[in-house]
């Protein structure tokens, strides 16, 4: 009885709580939502760290990660600036039948030498009927959603550390650096999935030294250089970083390092020929690397002369605009009134302040203390690569920012070091947790791996339906597209003034599927629209969001 009571129980719950999440989606109860989400996620660690019902625990960690990637489209498609931009591009691509010289109004000119998450969308659609928007979300959507199987599988091959492997894809089902782009799909999220099967199949030949496997690895490695650069360079310096590891650390065995070294020359070969014959080298790597010495150097200066500042904005608020009102026609004056608070309470922010600086000391925290534990960390050549290189990346991040070497650190460095840095926080953890530390030592490391769990879902870039901070930058609210969509059925031609930059891409999108040739767009500053004389001969409408106002 006590057995069937362990199994019926878990099920029940489960269940339950299963069924309060669907419900709070479908009657759209976004706090409902968020706290169910919590609850579920308190009852799925201690499902794990009990050891009961793995087969609900998958299930759980996938209906998770499902319904939190899902939420933000019940308010219909499209979602994003930039996967609006890869909608617009697909379009273009499949109207002119070719990728060059395809004209995108404010496309990314760095998504012009990566098209593949433009591609396989625009491929699926022509394949199955579907219409070219809902086959880019829904397609790579799914596509992304397989990561997760392959940190478990990743984590799980680690000695010694069983059940708590789940950890690992709690954490890439919730952690904002994982979870935006992901129901964000754009180019980086791809390519994080690549490279998570890149890791996956290099691990595998470590353990079963099969050419197969090595191939495959390669393959995935090339798909992610393919598909965005950043990712690729991240890519590229763990599995140089693995093989000074193997190199110094090399012993007499059957195994030979050969295979590694030469997986380095031919990857690194294929990525300076790919970038090099797709004009990106030349055109944007060497240009960006000189911006960002430019930037260093500024940087530099100013941290000697005690001028800090901070590196990127910690809080994402409406900006103030404040310019003076002044005369632009006879008896015409124009003016911009602030609307929104600026400042927004603390505790709106308090979780992103915390799972950011959690995934940011965690890896180095915890290595330090195997080492006073001398839990042996150092058996697994891969896994030492591994945590020395997420450890370097860990912090990188807030070194890069401080320096500005890099403008936005979840796109170019955070997102795809977030997958390192997961693996290296559960591996260790469970050395420690299955050790013979003292329970509150143990206890403690629980209670940090819970609330980077629980603080990632509360992120203003998560929960951005219940928390102001984000709010409406993230997506549109219904009466937003409407208003949208009735200009855009109705106006025949002149010039639309809109705000910077969802819904201008929105505008954008919607001229491109109604095929509105005589509309145009008009960007930038309002009152400089306004002394522009030549306009003055046509249309103008003006459509802001009321985030924007």
């Amino acid at each position: 009885m006590y057995l069937r009571g362990r199994k019926i129980l878990p099920f029940t719950l489960t269940l339950f709580m299963s069924s309060v999440i669907v419900y709070s989606v479908m009657s759209w109860q976004p706090w409902i939502f968020i706290l169910a989400i919590t609850c579920y996620l308190l009852f799925l660690i201690y499902l794990i760290l009990r050891r009961i019902s793995l087969g609900l625990i998958i299930f759980g960690i996938m209906f998770i990660c499902l319904w939190l990637r899902l939420f933000p489209y019940l308010e219909s498609l499209p979602l994003g600036v930039d996967p609006i931009r890869d909608v617009i591009f697909a379009y273009a691509v499949s109207r002119h039948g070719h990728f060059h010289n395809v004209y995108v109004p404010r496309f990314v000119d760095y998504y012009q030498y990566f098209p593949s998450t433009q591609i396989i969308p625009l491929i699926n659609s022509m394949v199955s009927g579907l219409e070219i928007t809902l086959s880019h979300y829904l397609t790579l959507s799914f596509i992304l959603s397989l990561s997760t199987i392959s940190i478990l599988l990743i984590t799980r091959s680690y000695k010694r550390i069983g059940e708590l492997a789940f950890f690992a894809a709690i954490f890439y089902a919730t952690i904002p650096t994982i979870l935006v782009w992901n129901y964000w799909v754009i180019p980086m999220a791809l390519a994080i999935t690549f490279m998570c099967y890149s890791l996956l199949t290099f691990i595998s030949f470590l353990d079963i030294r099969k050419t197969i496997h090595l191939v495959l690895s390669l393959l995935f490695s090339v798909l992610t250089i393919m598909t965005h650069a950043g990712v690729g360079i991240i890519l590229l310096g763990f599995y140089v970083i693995t093989l000074i590891v193997y190199v110094i650390r090399i012993q007499v065995s059957r195994y030979s390092i050969k295979p590694i070294v030469l997986y380095n020359i031919v990857l690194h070969a294929y990525t300076f020929i790919y970038w090099q014959l797709t004009g990106f080298l030349n055109k944007y790597l060497l240009r960006y690397i000189s911006y960002s010495y430019n930037n260093f150097i500024e940087a530099l200066n100013d941290i000697l002369q005690f001028k800090i500042r901070p590196s990127t904005p910690s809080l994402i608020t409406t900006p103030s605009i404040k310019f003076p009102s002044k005369p632009v026609e006879p008896g015409f004056t124009f003016k911009v009134v602030d609307c929104l608070p600026t400042i927004y309470p603390g505790y709106y922010l308090l979780p992103r302040w915390i799972w950011s600086s959690l995934l940011i000391l965690l890896p180095l925290l915890l290595f330090i203390i195997c080492k006073l534990k001398n839990t042996s960390i150092n058996d697994n050549k891969f896994a030492l690569s591994l945590n020395i290189y997420s450890i370097a990346l860990s912090l990188l991040i807030p070194i890069a920012l401080s320096l500005r070497l890099i403008w936005k650190a979840e796109r170019y460095l955070a997102s795809p070091a977030t997958i390192f840095i997961i693996i290296t926080i559960v591996a260790l953890s469970s050395l420690i947790l299955k050790s013979n530390t003292k329970l509150k030592l143990k206890a403690i490391i629980s209670s940090l791996l819970i609330l980077l769990a629980i603080s990632s879902i509360f992120d203003p870039r998560v929960a951005y339906y219940v928390n102001p901070i984000e709010g409406d930058r993230v997506t549109f609210k219904l009466s937003e597209r409407a208003a949208a969509d009735y200009l855009l059925t109705n106006a025949e031609s002149g010039n639309i003034i809109t705000d910077y930059n969802l819904m201008t891409m929105y505008i954008y999108y919607l001229i491109m599927v109604k095929n509105k040739s005589n509309i145009k767009i008009l960007f930038g500053r309002v009152d400089r629209l306004l002394n522009d004389k030549t306009m003055y001969s046509s249309n103008w409408i003006f459509l802001f969001r009321t985030y924007s106002a």
